[in-house]
């Protein structure tokens, strides 16, 4: 991890992705930004909002700043816990994909490909893949080849859990609440 002291802020730099603290806090609890760059010199960001919807800002170099300056970001719906980790993966460059454990313990999707719709989530219209785990649970999320993504989270139980999904071969393997354990004994995210 990477601390860096920038504009009278604390900004956290991990594997996870990176999250901000005013200096004068006034919660406990605080937001996980996803970041995330679907191609070369572009950037996304996705947070959850203290209304549990999902929210974004993009940067394009030499195209634009970020487009959630002036307190403008977008939301892309959804209902989920405050705070809660969103998982944010490119499978391919101008193809986005994003995971959120919701309220009831079901993994949630929503997906964006660029010049062709906009985020398959809007409206609340986020897709359950299944699963029941810890509310508010970080996924972790690989793009292992284009067109092919694997989810990993720690269950009730603290062990891991597994769905994947390639592209015109099957729906997730995890539907149906399916996932599959592989195994381990790790603390359970609260």
């Amino acid at each position: 991890m990477k601390f860096y002291k920038k504009f009278g802020a604390l900004v956290l730099a991990s594997v996870l992705g990176v999250s901000y603290f005013p200096d004068k806090a006034r919660a406990v609890s605080f937001s996980l930004v996803n970041a995330v760059a679907p191609k070369p010199e572009q950037l996304d960001l996705f947070v959850v909002g203290n209304d549990g919807r999902v929210y974004t800002s993009w940067w394009q170099e030499g195209v634009s700043d970020w487009s959630g300056i002036n307190d403008n970001w977008r939301s892309i719906g959804g209902f989920f816990p405050v705070g809660a980790p969103v998982s944010a993966v490119a499978r391919k460059p101008g193809q986005l994909d994003l995971f959120v454990v919701g309220n009831d313990g079901r993994v949630y999707t929503s997906w964006w490909q660029e010049g062709v719709s906009d985020w398959s989530g809007i409206n609340d219209n986020w897709r359950s893949i299944g699963g029941f785990f810890p509310v508010g649970a970080p996924v972790s999320a690989v793009a292992r080849k284009p067109g092919q993504l694997d989810l990993f989270v720690v269950g009730n139980d603290g062990r891991v859990y597994t769905s994947w999904w390639q592209e015109g071969v099957s729906d997730w393997s995890g539907i149906n609440d399916n996932w599959r354990s592989i195994g381990g004994f790790f603390p359970v995210p609260q």
